[in-house]
């Protein structure tokens, strides 16, 4: 078995511990990602 089929058996594990589909998971990481990303941005704007 690979590492990456390993992470992915573990991450549905846990969603489903918590009770949160794979779906759900996903998008509100790909929300976490683009708000971090945005956040950086600016903050990187205001440094000189």
């Amino acid at each position: 078995m690979s590492t990456r089929s390993v992470t992915i058996r573990s991450r549905r594990t846990a969603f489903t511990l918590i009770e949160l589909s794979l779906a759900t998971a996903k998008r509100d990481w790909a929300y976490a990602r683009a708000w971090l990303y945005r956040e950086m941005k600016t903050a990187s704007k205001g440094v000189k």
